[in-house]
């Protein structure tokens, strides 16, 4: 499937980066382009695996990523502590 990935606004002296992943299709963005809160990104698939096994559905995978675009399962943030615990909301 397709996956998008928005760098955000410096926060806190980090980059912080959201990766929107397993998307049917994205909508028309490239390279460079803005997007706004609440503008839709691209449409949810079902690539990829859920869990449990067999039930395979429309789902987005998503995360919060800082200081780079590649993180070790040990690294990644929990994205509802994070927005709930940082004071990030926009």
């Amino acid at each position: 499937g397709w996956y998008i990935v928005i760098k955000h606004r410096q926060f806190q002296q980090r980059t912080f980066y959201t990766l929107y992943a397993h998307l049917e299709k994205p909508v028309t963005l490239k390279a460079g382009d803005r997007v706004k809160k609440s503008q839709q990104i691209g449409i949810s698939g079902a690539t990829g695996v859920i869990r449990p096994p067999g039930r395979n559905g429309a789902h987005l995978h998503f995360e919060v990523l800082y200081d780079t675009l590649f993180l070790s399962s040990t690294e990644a943030l929990d994205p509802k502590a994070f927005f709930l615990n940082t004071g990030y909301n926009k």
